[in-house]
């Protein structure tokens, strides 16, 4: 029962509260969750391996290769097309309170690496416990990932959804989030720009 309430607390709860709370405080809301989750880690002793930060292995740098052309191409589209199209429906108030490169800056150093580490190894580690089969596992986390991004609207759900099959069957492979999560920054950060500033 307790791996059922921490699969609920870290990974299905919060994008039920994420989809109606405005975007100016989701950050605030990630990083409440990335308190709680040190606290947990804290409690439970994971370690940096158990949560898949650690030393890269040749696989890791092979799958991260497409995303550098991916990075690309999406920076090309978005300069020659103007895509606004994956550009949250509201603008972003936070923007107004606090300078852009701060707002960068804590996208890149704690919203995605905890989206990272709970989506991927903590939820992944814990649907393994209860589950035995693969295909719902890797089902169940690139869903649960693609719906966190219900506040920046349905195409960007449907972005993440595509981009999480990628970066889950990765981690299954390899269960390092390291270059993961420079991918996730670097094609947030591209996206962020041309919508926000």
């Amino acid at each position: 029962m307790k791996k059922y309430l921490i699969i609920l607390l870290f990974s299905i709860f919060p994008f039920l509260l994420i989809k109606d709370l405005p975007l100016m405080w989701v950050r605030y809301f990630f990083v409440t969750i990335f308190v709680i989750f040190l606290f947990y880690q804290t409690f439970t002793k994971y370690n940096f391996k158990q949560l898949g930060y650690f030393k890269p292995t040749k696989q890791d740098y092979l799958f991260f290769l497409p995303m550098i052309p991916f990075s690309f191409l999406l920076l090309m589209l978005f300069i020659r097309f103007k895509l606004s199209y994956f550009c949250p429906p509201e603008p972003l108030t936070i923007l107004e309170k606090i300078p852009t490169w701060l707002y960068l800056l804590i996208y890149a150093l704690i919203n995605t690496p905890v989206q990272e580490v709970i989506y991927r190894p903590f939820l992944i580690n814990h649907l393994e416990m209860v589950l035995k089969n693969k295909k719902l596992i890797f089902i169940l986390s690139v869903t649960l990932f693609s719906l966190l991004h219900l506040a920046w609207g349905a195409q960007l759900v449907l972005g993440s959804f595509f981009f999480g099959i990628y970066v889950v069957w990765w981690f299954m492979k390899t269960r390092n989030v390291v270059f993961i999560t420079i991918a996730h920054i670097l094609i947030g950060l591209i996206i962020m720009y041309f919508c926000f500033i």
